[in-house]
């Protein structure tokens, strides 16, 4: 889901994470610069707005178009800052015909399957991940993603599911908005570092799938790793960047015979 909006002190590296955070401030200090997330920020609309329009001074890059990106990359555009978005893997339609190959004929494209490329691993799998916070953006993402083609019931589910059929669908709406407010978006390229002057960065460098590379001056950049992108977390790591891996409960259902059920419960009286 849409991970909350970063705010730095002075524009540098922003790292947004793919889960919410909500009353808190974190402090990473990374090598020469500091970072803040605010969990809050996006409540505020006209703060929110000013915010943005001040990042209007060079290229904003959006890097990882999984939901989080997308979502980032809407709320740039929306503003009047269309950003570049960047995206290792391919668009939705194209991974589908890479991971159908994938399970038809056993190749696999490392940067175009059910983990990397646009909607990132939820346009294939169908686990349902949901936050149980009562956060005022949960219902906002929520309405984005029915104007965008889930189904109308997740507003009003306890445990709102779009399913990986809708998903596809969404994330192409989502894609085309973009394109018609003016974002760029590039797929098969690579994040594999960034340039810093006076402790902020200006650049990121990237590198296509012939492998050229190429720096994009920016004034900001919205980084959306995702959770497979481990390549890049070592490279925050190397570079200095504060990481801290966010817990997360799982469940699971195990089915028994009902006699097993009634023995353990009621001593074998039902």
């Amino acid at each position: 889901m849409l991970a909350s909006l970063v705010m730095l002190a002075a524009p540098t590296l922003v790292v947004l994470g793919a889960s919410f955070t909500s009353g808190n401030i974190i402090t990473f200090p990374p090598q020469g610069f500091s970072l803040k997330w605010y969990g809050e920020i996006l409540g505020a609309f006209e703060l929110r707005q000013a915010f943005l329009r001040s990042l209007y001074v060079a290229t904003i890059a959006t890097l990882l178009a999984i939901p989080a990106g997308l979502f980032a990359a809407l709320t740039l555009a929306r503003a009047g800052s269309p950003p570049l978005v960047v995206e290792r893997g391919r668009a939705v339609e194209d991974r589908v015909r890479d991971v159908e190959a994938f399970h038809r004929d056993g190749v696999l494209d490392p940067e175009s399957n059910v983990q990397f490329g646009e909607g990132g691993a939820g346009t294939f799998s169908d686990g349902k991940l949901n936050t149980g916070i009562k956060d005022p953006l949960c219902r906002g993402v929520l309405d984005e993603l029915v104007r965008f083609g889930a189904p109308s019931d997740i507003l009003v589910k306890a445990r709102p599911h779009v399913g990986t059929d809708h998903l596809r669908g969404v994330v192409r709406a989502m894609r085309q908005e973009l394109l018609d407010l003016g974002a760029e978006i590039r797929f098969s390229t690579r994040f594999i570092g960034w340039e810093t002057s006076a402790g902020s960065v200006c650049a990121v460098r990237i590198a296509d799938s012939g492998g050229r590379e190429e720096d994009l001056k920016a004034a900001a950049v919205v980084l959306c790793p995702g959770n497979a992108a481990r390549d890049t977390f070592t490279l925050l790591d190397e570079r200095g960047v504060g990481l801290e891996a966010k817990p997360f409960a799982v469940g699971v259902r195990i089915e028994h015979l009902q006699t097993m059920i009634d023995r353990g419960q009621y001593g074998g009286r039902p």
